[in-house]
């Protein structure tokens, strides 16, 4: 039976401080404990609540002008929360007549921001879905 070690101070504030940016199997690895303990502790210290924030692009054609939560994309916009929400729903892209200038948002995933290569057919598949 292996025997359960005390989180230390410096882990927990490792913890805080990456969070965000890995994940658990990321994070158990950096610490030397299991992904369950570190799942446990995410959850025992409330910093599961940090990983909330849905991460959006918003792009104006191909171009990427705005990243984060919905509301850093507004405030970087000068927009409402609600309009990144609107620009990110398919009906948004469905009315889209020219996607060459059109203003869409797109859900990421922290890891996924996108390149430049990866723009062009992101934005034909989704004309596609929409059709």
């Amino acid at each position: 039976m292996s025997k359960i070690r005390k989180w230390t101070n410096a882990e927990i504030r490792f913890l805080k401080e990456n969070c965000i940016e890995m994940d658990n199997a990321e994070l158990a690895e950096r610490l030397g404990r299991t992904k369950k303990s570190v799942a446990g502790k995410m959850v025992a210290t409330g910093f599961t609540k940090l990983r909330k924030g849905q991460l959006y692009e918003v792009l104006r054609g191909y171009e990427v002008i705005a990243t984060g939560t919905a509301k850093e994309c507004a405030e970087q916009l000068g927009l409402s929360v609600e309009s990144i929400y609107r620009l990110s729903s398919l009906d948004h892209f469905k009315r889209q007549s020219d996607l060459e200038v059109a203003i869409v948002a797109f859900k990421i995933k922290r890891d996924e921001r996108l390149r430049g290569d990866e723009l062009e057919p992101r934005m034909r598949f989704m004309s596609k879905i929409s059709e």
